[in-house]
């Protein structure tokens, strides 16, 4: 199953979408080809057109018990989780119903966008970061942790500031986060240094 989310209108409110789709293998030998029908679901609304943006960033994460994670910058919409900002929601039922899982951040007037991965014991470690450039002091990178619990359960920890562009005349942006094992991450981003 190849699982897709992405972000449908040009004004706000934009529809946030996902779609599993099934696939079968074709050879490459015998010039097939095979088509799905995609029927996606809204799974959120949001006040920004970019809502999964950029494309650089991993929004979407499958944990090995098959919970589907999301990361959706809601901007100033609250329909979907009751406040705006960047929220984590999962989807236990193959991406039929969402549950808002956290708020990773509250902040709608630099929207921040996050990347995230899991580990092999389903511990899922998001950074996130401002979609822009140049610099300014709310141009950081941040962190967290959502520490793998029993069942479908996830504790989403405390945030912690990767990378600080406060007063040093510096930005960070588009922040990537990548696992080596259980015990080192490495994270990418745009610097700005005027």
């Amino acid at each position: 199953t190849i699982h897709a989310i992405w972000t449908e209108n040009a004004s706000s409110p934009t529809r946030v979408r996902y779609a599993g789709v099934s696939v079968t293998p074709v050879s490459i030998t015998d010039n097939t080809a095979s088509s799905s029908n995609i029927t996606p679901k809204v799974i959120s609304y949001s006040g920004t057109t970019g809502a999964t943006q950029p494309s650089t960033m991993r929004h979407l994460v499958r944990t090995s018990e098959a919970t589907l994670h999301s990361f959706i910058q809601m901007g100033t919409n609250t329909t979907t989780c009751g406040s705006g900002g960047l929220w984590w929601l999962y989807s236990t039922d193959s991406g039929t119903t969402w549950t808002c899982g956290g708020q990773l951040l509250s902040d709608t007037s630099y929207l921040m966008y996050a990347d995230a991965r899991a580990d092999a014991s389903d511990n899922l470690y998001a950074v996130y970061s401002v979609a822009a450039s140049g610099r300014a002091d709310t141009y950081d990178v941040f962190y967290r942790k959502l520490t793998k619990g029993a069942g479908s359960t996830w504790t989403l920890e405390a945030a912690q500031t990767a990378l600080n562009g406060s007063a040093t005349g510096t930005g960070y942006h588009y922040a990537t986060v990548e696992l080596e094992g259980t015990t080192r991450a490495w994270i990418a981003t745009r610097y700005f240094d005027g």
